[in-house]
């Protein structure tokens, strides 16, 4: 932990050693992130066949207050394409 704090704070200073109108903040932060993210493909493909699978198939899942907004969205991309969403991603 005591690595990741320092490189946390190297990253703030940086960042705020930057003018606020520079569009290279966002790289800056973007690239960071990519450069120093350990990927773990095995969960990531985990969590998104979950979030496809699961959760966005059922309007329940979501709050009250965006469940007028729900659109199912697998259903549509499947009749469109004729595969699942899940079955693209993998």
């Amino acid at each position: 932990y005591k690595k990741i704090i320092q490189l946390q704070l190297a990253v703030v200073e940086s960042v705020s050693k930057m003018d606020a109108s520079d569009p290279d903040i966002d790289y800056f932060l973007y690239a960071t992130y990519h450069l120093n993210y350990r990927r773990n493909l095995a969960n990531e493909f985990l969590r998104t066949y979950y979030m496809l699978e699961i959760l966005s198939r059922d309007k329940n899942n979501f709050d009250i207050d965006v469940q007028n907004e729900y659109r199912d969205y697998y259903t549509a991309f499947q009749a469109r394409y004729n595969i699942t969403p899940s079955q693209y991603i993998f």
